[in-house]
């Protein structure tokens, strides 16, 4: 790509015009003079295109960050030409910070024939998900200033945004099930619950703690104890990805993105407590699910929420089979959807009877349209037939809205 400076373009206009007086008089000074025109503007627009010839650029960082805290790039720019390089500006394209604030400005003063030079710059992304960083543009000219040249570099790498959890503490009773512990449906883990199931061999990721020394004397091998846990203890998510989840002015202010920055919040803060973290998304005719406990398992999971993208229209029923599969029946269970019909109301009032606990978090969309933070409420807590629903605004604060629903919902304390 070239771009011609207004200095360039007088050159180019006195050169035509030069060429023009030669042809019309065939004067020898005025043929010199557009000679001398016409070969000093080549040589300047041949110079800005080979200034930049040769250089090749690689790129490192993390390949996972969180979004909204700083993350450091690393250039590496190696000249493999005959010649030594001057005066190098670069600019570098990252995404993740938002289309107003993509590029990156980066100069190196000299670079020899052979030689490689670094150059960092710090980046803050705004915005979840799985990004390309790059490519890399080179932009260059000639020594006057005339002609300017941007060379693109297809220098690629990948990253991937996570969605950044509240920094609020979220924890959970044991069970407050009113069933017979002896009649709970339970789920084999190794861990932290109290009753014992048995043994069975180690696997990556056990604790450590939990090892049966005695079996694995004898068996020459790590053995760990196998505990169960009843389904009362498990949390479960379920996240109606539909049409109306990208809802808003803001990429970062949208019931998705609400939706999994609370999600993430949970997940972490059951991870922690060690307990069983269920987690389902319906978009359209896909599902994605996870399921599991720790820090391993929370890392997993956030990789999977950063992926999450714009949802597609679906219908809620269709997936039932799906919903039980994954999300233990007789779980507490909490559903997020940006808006709640009369026909899901109605679906989720039959679904409650499978479940211990059953809470709806939805969303004020009109707010999400205007980007006006909705009038604050007597109560933002609603009741469907056998479940309580929480309404979220734009602009609201998650940390103080996610204290209130556990206060109101009651099953976390």
């Amino acid at each position: 790509m070239y771009r011609f400076t207004p200095a360039a373009w007088v050159s180019i206009a006195l050169t035509l015009f030069a060429v023009a007086l030669a042809l019309a008089f065939l004067n020898h000074l005025l043929v010199y003079t557009a000679v001398f025109f016409a070969t000093g503007n080549l040589g300047l627009f041949i110079w800005s295109i080979l200034s930049t010839r040769g250089l090749t650029v690689e790129r490192e960082h993390p390949s996972t960050c969180l979004r909204g805290y700083p993350l450091t790039i690393t250039l590496r720019i190696r000249n493999r030409g005959r010649g030594a390089r001057f005066a190098l500006i670069g600019y570098d394209c990252f995404l993740p910070a938002g289309h107003d604030k993509a590029y990156r400005e980066i100069a190196v003063l000299s670079l020899a024939a052979g030689s490689s030079a670094e150059a960092s710059y710090q980046a803050t992304p705004r915005r979840r998900g799985i990004f390309e960083i790059g490519p890399f543009y080179f932009y260059s000219g000639d020594p006057f200033g005339f002609y300017r040249h941007v060379r693109r570099v297809d220098a690629l790498t990948q990253l991937a945004v996570l969605p950044t959890p509240l920094n609020t503490r979220v924890n959970y009773l044991h069970s407050t099930s009113q069933v017979r512990k002896d009649e709970l449906a339970t789920i084999a883990m190794p861990g932290y619950s109290s009753e014992f199931l048995g043994v069975r061999e180690y696997a990556d990721g056990d604790p450590l703690r939990k090892i049966h020394w005695a079996s694995t004397a004898r068996l020459g091998k790590l053995i760990t104890k196998q505990f169960e846990r009843n389904v009362a203890s498990t949390l479960c998510v379920l996240l109606v990805n539909d049409e109306r989840s990208g809802t808003g002015k803001e990429e970062e202010h949208t019931p998705l993105e609400y939706s999994i920055t609370l999600i993430s919040t949970l997940a972490r803060e059951a991870s922690r407590a060690n307990y069983l973290f269920s987690f389902l998304e319906i978009n359209g005719k896909d599902i994605r699910a996870a399921s599991g406990t720790g820090d391993n398992f929370f890392q997993t999971l956030a990789l999977q929420l950063a992926e999450i993208g714009p949802g597609h229209p679906l219908d809620l029923q269709e997936h039932t089979q799906e919903i039980f599969e994954y999300l233990k029946p007789g779980s507490d269970l909490i559903i997020f959807t940006p808006h709640l019909t009369g026909t899901q109301a109605k679906f989720l009032a039959n679904l409650r009877l499978q479940y211990r606990l059953l809470s709806v978090i939805t969303f004020d969309l009109g707010s999400f349209r205007t980007s006006m933070p909705a009038r604050e409420r007597r109560s933002r807590v609603s009741f469907g037939k056998n479940f309580i629903i929480f309404e979220l605004a734009y602009g609201d604060d998650l940390e103080r809205q996610l204290q209130r629903f556990v206060e109101k919902v009651g099953f976390v304390r």
